[in-house]
């Protein structure tokens, strides 16, 4: 089993694959998938019951691990001059 460098609530950056690109927040971790909070599909629930109509909802997608990379925001740095001595 690899250690993950991920933990639930921080922030992460898919790499590949359908969601490219995106920044969310880590929902949970399922060796060896990772939940994203904005990483969604669309679905039915299907009912058994006759009388409760099925209901579209969004279901988290699975992303393999390493599809994804811990990701931080960081400020602009400010350069300054480097000044040399003569």
């Amino acid at each position: 089993m690899i250690k993950l460098k991920l933990k639930t609530g921080n922030s992460a950056k898919v790499i590949s694959g359908k969601f490219r690109n995106l920044i969310s927040e880590i929902q949970r971790i399922k060796y060896p998938r990772v939940y994203l909070t904005e990483a969604t599909r669309k679905q039915y629930d299907k009912s058994p019951a006759m009388k409760k109509k099925s209901q579209l909802k969004s279901v988290f997608v699975p992303i393999h691990f390493s599809n994804v990379v811990a990701w931080h925001e960081k400020k602009p740095a400010v350069r300054q001059a480097i000044k040399k001595k003569a």
